[in-house]
């Protein structure tokens, strides 16, 4: 035996079949949870904003809408138009900071800052030992210094 959810999905599917039999070119998106999809609910928001609203009529998909589902869900009386100049602002602002960020950061450029700091580090140990530098006893003290910030890693390689 089958689960009542099991036979109400398949009451829906006979049901989503014959309507679309008997007209095919029938709303889009037309489901079995009763109220449709996405396309029922822009089929019907294309009809009604194609209608001329009438005087003293609420606009169910405008302003006084979002003003009521405004006021329940934040207890404020918010303005549609300031709430979209706040948003737009907002998004600018950040957008402009992670633009800001990714500029400083550049990726792939941290490999050749490093290999730069560790360049740069080696030379002042070379030029003051001059042919008693042994490269691979600086490699190694450099290597047991562990992670450092490259403004550190400059200044520790030169000392060694």
């Amino acid at each position: 035996m089958g689960s009542h959810r099991g036979r109400q999905r398949l009451v829906c599917r006979l049901r989503v079949r014959r309507e679309r039999a008997a007209s095919p070119a029938s709303e889009p998106g037309r489901g079995c949870r009763g109220g449709g999809g996405i396309g029922r609910q822009a089929a019907r928001l294309a009809r009604r904003r194609d209608l001329p609203q009438a005087e003293g009529t609420p606009d169910g998909l405008g302003e006084e809408r979002y003003r009521t589902a405004a006021r329940y869900w934040t207890g404020a009386d918010l303005d549609p138009a300031q709430a979209y100049a706040w948003g737009w602002s907002e998004y600018q602002s950040l957008r402009a900071e992670m633009r800001a960020e990714a500029d400083r950061v550049l990726p792939g450029i941290s490999y050749k800052l490093g290999e730069r700091a560790w360049l740069d580090g080696r030379q002042a140990p070379r030029a003051a030992r001059g042919s008693d530098f042994d490269l691979k006893a600086w490699h190694m003290a450099a290597l047991s210094l562990g992670s450092l910030g490259l403004d550190d890693l400059t200044g520790e390689l030169a000392s060694l």
